[in-house]
């Protein structure tokens, strides 16, 4: 009988993976509490946002639907962070003025794990699609979040779709990019899988 497979989303691994100590443990306690369910629209801060450049990209809707987005909330919060995006979307548009493709899915597998990898957006250079993350907080995306990300989108889909895997910083209008893997990037996440498994499987009596 085949082993039952484990489905953790990108985030929920990436928490795992960047974690220390027993911050690991709890890592993976909560991912067994939310049973899966680790996406609630209602606390999404950033899906309004989100949507409207899928919808720009895809052709949907215009470009200027980005910079009257937060002239149509009511939330201070929401609108001050939505501008800032906006702000930096545009920019990074204008300067590099990439025609948009349709983007790809994928699924990454290791061992009993496995996630689902969906980029928002891709674009095109040429021949060469990029598919692309966003990222839309204020702070920096860690250097070695980036690296894990990066490994895992591109092993999850350039091999079934050539290219290359992307993550955008919204609000700077940096994009970051892998169209090569590291082979010691790909035995560390192998570990930390191993890690992974062998802590749900701990966890699993306290539950």
């Amino acid at each position: 009988m085949p082993e039952k497979t484990i489905e953790v989303s990108l985030t929920q691994f990436i928490n795992f993976a960047t974690s220390q100590d027993v911050k690991r443990v709890s890592t993976v306690e909560t991912i067994q509490m939310q049973g899966g369910q680790s996406y609630d629209p209602k606390k999404d801060f950033y899906k309004r946002f989100r949507e409207q450049i899928v919808d720009v990209e895809s052709g949907k809707i215009d470009i200027s639907s980005i910079s009257d987005l937060p002239s149509n909330l009511n939330d201070k919060k929401k609108i001050n962070n939505y501008k800032n995006l906006s702000e930096g979307y545009l920019d990074w548009k204008q300067k590099f003025n990439f025609k948009a493709t349709k983007t790809k899915n994928g699924i990454w597998k290791e061992g009993k794990l496995s996630i689902k990898v969906n980029p928002e957006i891709a674009i095109i250079d040429d021949t060469i699609p990029t598919y692309i993350k966003l990222y839309f907080k204020k702070e920096p995306i860690p250097k070695n979040k980036i690296k894990i990300l990066l490994h895992i989108m591109h092993t999850a889909l350039v091999p079934n779709f050539n290219g290359q895997v992307g993550i955008l910083e919204v609000r700077s209008g940096k994009l970051h990019t892998l169209n090569e893997i590291d082979p010691r990037m790909t035995i560390y996440l192998k570990s930390e899988v191993s890690a992974f498994l062998t802590t749900w499987e701990l966890v699993k009596p306290l539950n």
